[in-house]
């Protein structure tokens, strides 16, 4: 047994914040390159879940789903992301993400400062629904028992019934986070 594990939720969280620090250390998510994506690649499943899913978490506390993709919109960080929250075991958020991506994709070039957001977000249709996507997350992170965040809750749960996938050092060596072939799988706020 790893020797967080034995932890309660809240020093459990902090050992996995740690950990996925550790390992994501000198790579940059708002980099539009891949490297950020490529990095993850190197992780257990799980632990690559908790990286991927970092950024999200705080896109949605400070943010919006929208938004998060004008920070973190690199195409292979948006998959990893993805099929890191299925991953968890979160199908609801990943769904939401992958809708919210939907919708924003073809806005991305579009959009050049906060208020061109909100405004082409209106005029294209879209806000209405990314707002009806968010407020939910907003509440499920209200009710979430470790930090507030249903993100960091699931890492704990995660971790709990699958320590393999997060505490060893080797990622395994076929896919498990469904993208066919294996791949290599954190916040925005209005000012990055």
């Amino acid at each position: 047994m790893h020797p967080a594990l034995p932890l309660d939720d809240k020093a459990l969280l902090d050992a996995l914040l740690e950990r996925a620090g550790m390992a994501m250390e000198g790579a940059n998510p708002y980099e539009s390159d891949g490297a950020f994506a490529r990095k993850l690649l190197e992780l257990p499943v799980g632990l690559r879940a908790m990286a991927a899913t970092y950024w999200l978490d705080i896109s949605i506390s400070k943010d919006d789903l929208g938004w998060h993709f004008l920070n973190f919109g690199e195409p292979a960080l948006v998959r990893e992301t993805e099929a890191a929250l299925r991953e968890l075991g979160m199908e609801q958020h990943a769904a939401w993400f992958a809708e919210a991506h939907t919708l924003m994709r073809p806005l991305l070039d579009e959009i050049d400062s906060p208020e061109g957001y909100y405004r082409i977000t209106e005029e294209r249709g879209v806000a209405g629904r990314i707002m009806a996507m968010t407020k939910p997350a907003w509440n499920a992170d209200r009710a979430a028992p470790v930090g507030k965040s249903c993100i960091f809750t699931a890492w704990v749960r995660y971790a709990r019934a699958k320590p393999q996938n997060v505490f060893t050092d080797n990622p395994p060596a076929e896919d498990t986070m469904g993208h066919g072939s294996r791949r290599r799988c954190a916040h925005g706020s209005h000012e990055a």
